[in-house]
């Protein structure tokens, strides 16, 4: 987790433990966690590998203080004694853009054009329900025979528009609901341009639409938006993810490593981990590495625990690992099984290098041995069901008035 926040999200990160034979390519960042009996820590360059040594009590120290600016400045083949605090300092329900990590949001162009910025629920540490997105700026004053537009949109809807006049200034202002908000989510400052005349082809200037960062804000309303499952990660994480490993070998630690880093990639925090059992990731929430279909089960796993019942997804009798990302108990848990060990790999491999976490769909994906490729599994809903009730209240009140109507017509008094 680290190395994930120290270095660009295109560099590759392959956790060793113990010793590696393996020649890193150019953009690999390879770290060697090395427990010894020293009075201290170290970080050390060898042969294109860094070491992270010192007693067990220590290393967490030495491992976060990768991504520590002044660290990484130092131009020395070994420094000891490292300890830097985790990067992790959320945003507070109101902040500005550039407390968001937006150092500029600058659109200049003619015809249309546009500038993009992420902004993922997990700057806020956890999750929020609501967001209210107000920009404040200034664009190319129309003048007659111009027009212009800026536009804003939010994960591909348009959710504010201004008529550019001859008056300077922007003001947007647009609330996103929960039905509206994602894990990472895609703000669009859009400009639509046309100088007089209509010739877009060689105009005299460019229009530009310049959004003050530090005085447009946003205000958050804490609250879940996402349903229970995989997108409700990371924003779900405490600054310290309690995780456990079962059994604490190092396929398992590796496994672990892979689904964290995957989970965490869309976050600008910086985790640490905390090292538990069972038990307390189910209270907690956090990552269960290593678990059988049994344990998982009784976290309140989604996925049928027996092979052989039925909606089985990979196949009745079928050996399987699976990944699921559920709510249990107030609690968000992830859970990842221990066996079969090359389909478990596989599929943290998979959702770590190939697909990303953003792309991940419901609460549960299953890898059986006899599969090329991990399957999502519809898992049974555990949605409250708001309208079954109203339905039958109705029919109850429907068939109480039918009687009621049937009892009036038998009693009435019959003309003569």
């Amino acid at each position: 987790l680290a190395l994930r926040h120290a270095f660009p999200e295109a560099t590759g990160v392959r956790l060793a433990i113990g010793t590696t034979d393996k020649d890193p390519s150019a953009l690999d960042r390879v770290v060697l966690i090395d427990e010894t009996q020293s009075q201290t820590n170290s970080l050390t360059v060898t042969d294109g590998r860094l070491v992270a040594s010192g007693p067990a009590q220590m290393l967490s120290s030495a491992a976060i203080s990768l991504s520590d600016p002044n660290v990484r400045l130092l131009n020395l083949q070994t420094v000891s004694g490292v300890d830097s605090p985790a990067d992790h300092e959320p945003l507070s329900n109101e902040a500005d853009l550039q407390s968001a990590g937006i150092d500029s949001l600058t659109v200049t162009g003619v015809g249309t054009v546009g500038q993009t910025v992420t902004i993922p629920q997990a700057l806020y540490g956890r999750p929020i329900s609501q967001l209210i997105v107000r920009l404040r700026g200034a664009a190319t004053p129309v003048l007659p025979g111009q027009q212009g537009r800026v536009n804003v949109i939010w994960n591909d809807d348009l959710v504010s528009s201004q008529a550019l006049t001859q008056d300077s200034r922007v003001s947007l202002e647009f609330t996103v609901g929960s039905a509206d908000l994602r894990a990472t989510n895609y703000l669009t400052l859009q400009l639509q341009y046309q100088p007089a005349g209509g010739d877009c082809s060689n105009p005299p200037l460019p229009g530009t639409v310049d959004i003050d960062v530090g005085t447009s804000t946003l205000s958050a309303t804490f609250g879940a938006s996402e349903a229970p499952g995989f997108q409700r990660f990371p924003q779900s994480f405490a600054a310290s993810i309690p995780v456990s490993l079962a059994p604490p070998e190092a396929m398992t630690l590796v496994t672990a490593a892979d689904i964290l880093a995957a989970a965490t990639a869309s976050s600008p925090l910086q985790y640490t981990v905390e090292l538990v059992d069972l038990a307390t990731v189910g209270d907690r929430g956090g990552l269960a590495a290593g678990v059988d279909p049994q344990s998982a089960d009784a976290l309140g796993a989604p996925l049928p625990d027996e092979a052989d019942g039925p909606g089985f997804p990979a196949g009745q009798g079928t050996p399987y690992a699976a990944l699921q990302a559920f709510q249990s108990g107030g609690s968000d848990l992830i859970t990842v099984t221990a066996e079969p060990a090359a389909e478990s790999r596989e599929l943290a491999e998979w959702v770590r290098n190939d697909v990303g976490w953003s792309a991940l769909t419901g609460q549960a994906y299953v890898l059986a041995a006899s599969s090329d490729t991990p399957e999502p599994f519809a898992t049974r809903d555990t949605t409250p069901d708001k309208q079954t009730p109203q339905l039958i209240a109705a029919g109850v009140i429907s068939a109480v008035l039918l009687l009621a109507l049937v009892l009036w017509l038998r009693r009435r008094p019959k003309r003569v």
